[in-house]
């Protein structure tokens, strides 16, 4: 109960503070927007040249390219882990251990918050512009998965980027790996091209590793291509990261040194 009420206090905070970056939500919106229609007009002229490409059809990449971004826009974090990396090699973090609150329940309000006001101010606003393209509604059971999935999509993200910032506890120095992460979780998650169209030997590896649950398991949920097992699987990835991210906290704790501390 106290871990509950702590977690709430925080998350008031957070969304008091989401609330004053109303230009960075609003570039937000903006930046989804253009992608969309980038890859709008990409998958246009793709499936003019080839009407059945990968046995897709245009229909399903209006849906496809609209729900990678507001999915992005629902359980994506903030920058954390280049925040806790900051924190850790300047020696800010020492503020949150030092607080009654546990830090990973600090990273998941935070997290919440910004979430929050994303669903008002980008996600509400790309439905619509979906609607306007032709956007398909799934069924309702279709609907509920792709809700339900998506915590664990949070969840997931979540934990990598609490892993990457803690890993400076020994690296030193995390962007490089950062960079890295960014380039195989944008490719392996689907969130560029569907897995639908990867070569066996990618579409195999990407359906071992990670990034999978962040992107195209809410959206084979909702367009109907994956059933509920793969939620199964997305709640594993989940709960067997967050659990890593937590040990490696504990383990971090025991690494760091501030001002010879």
């Amino acid at each position: 109960m106290i871990a509950l009420r702590q977690c709430r206090a925080i998350l008031a905070i957070q969304l008091r503070v989401a609330l004053s970056f109303r230009t960075d939500l609003v570039l937000q919106l903006i930046r989804s927007l253009l992608s969309i229609v980038v890859y709008y007009c990409l998958w246009r002229a793709v499936f003019a040249a080839h009407p059945q490409a990968g046995g897709l059809d245009f229909t399903f990449m209006v849906a496809y390219i609209v729900l990678v971004q507001v999915v992005h826009n629902l359980t994506r974090p903030p920058d954390l882990a280049r925040e806790l990396a900051q924190g850790i090699q300047e020696g800010g973090i020492v503020v949150h251990l030092v607080r009654p609150y546990a830090l990973h329940l600090y990273f998941l309000a935070e997290t919440l918050g910004a979430v929050a006001w994303r669903v008002v101010w980008v996600a509400l606003p790309l439905f619509l512009v979906a609607l306007a393209l032709g956007f398909p509604l799934a069924s309702a059971a279709q609907v509920g998965l792709f809700l339900a999935s998506l915590p664990f999509a949070l969840v997931t993200n979540l934990s990598i980027e609490m892993t990457l910032g803690l890993a400076v506890a020994w690296l030193r120095q995390n962007e490089g790996l950062i960079q890295f992460r960014n380039f195989l979780q944008s490719f392996f998650s689907g969130a560029l091209v569907p897995l639908a169209l990867f070569p066996p030997p990618l579409s195999a590896l990407a359906r071992w590793l990670p990034f999978r649950s962040t992107v195209d398991v809410p959206l084979g949920l909702y367009l109907g291509y994956l059933g509920p097992e793969s939620l199964m699987i997305q709640a594993s990835w989940a709960l067997g990261l967050w659990l890593f991210s937590l040990y490696l906290l504990v383990r971090a704790r025991k690494q760091l040194t501030i001002l010879g501390g």
